[in-house]
């Protein structure tokens, strides 16, 4: 098994536990599904895209709203999932961002610290997300 997949793994693994901590029924997608898991608590089901991300030395993480595969390219919308869970390793965190959120971009942004200079005009924060 590839780095990249270990990564994901653990990602993945971090969101099971967390989701079914919090009383959700997950049910993971097979291959080529343009979601990874699904989550439901009774009120209807919630697609979801879960990502594993590491801080840059600025304190962002980059997500690319264009999923690329060797035979597909999916570009994520509230059409085919709802929310992208991120866990972030360097914090040991998951954050849930609705898709409608990040919907329309190539590749979002967003800030675990504020910035050096101090100006957080236009500045999407990921910590808005831990609450799920």
């Amino acid at each position: 098994m590839g780095i990249s997949n270990q990564k994901g793994d653990i990602g993945e693994a971090s969101f099971i536990l967390a989701a079914t901590k919090k009383g959700y029924w997950v049910g993971k997608m097979p291959q080529g599904c343009p979601y990874d898991y699904i989550l439901d608590k009774g009120a209807g089901p919630i697609r979801v895209q879960v990502k594993f991300r590491t801080l840059t030395k600025t304190g962002t993480i980059q997500l690319k709203i264009i999923n690329n595969t060797f035979t597909n390219r999916t570009t994520y919308t509230s059409d085919n999932i709802d929310v992208i869970v991120v866990y972030i390793s360097d914090v040991d965190e998951l954050f849930y961002i609705p898709i409608t959120d990040i919907q329309g971009q190539i590749e979002a942004t967003l800030r675990y610290t504020a910035p050096k200079g101090g100006n957080t005009n236009n500045m999407k924060f990921i910590k808005n997300y831990i609450d799920w």
